[in-house]
């Protein structure tokens, strides 16, 4: 089967330390350790992400902003922050 060329949606899988991608089409799957650093999408938003340690504890990883943690508002307004003073004039 031909590579999908697509940012892939992990769940972790039945053995142990590994994710698989969720598309109905693709086989892909990797180990944990070989995941930090990986771009990946998140499934519920289907932004971007690059995949840390942190979101690799869930079973399906998600990004910043989908995530309930109590950082949450914290990085809302660090990104804020940053947004105001790269489109300042």
């Amino acid at each position: 089967m031909p590579a999908l060329k697509h940012f892939h949606i992990y769940q972790r899988w039945g053995k142990k330390g590994y994710y698989r991608c969720t598309h109905s089409e693709c086989s892909h799957y990797l180990h944990i350790s070989l995941l930090d650093g990986k771009k990946s999408t998140c499934p519920l938003c289907h932004k971007e992400m690059i995949l840390t340690k942190d979101m690799l504890r869930r079973a399906v990883p998600r990004c910043i902003y989908c995530s309930n943690t109590k950082f949450k508002g914290i990085r809302y307004t660090a990104m804020d922050l940053a947004l105001e003073l790269f489109t300042q004039e």
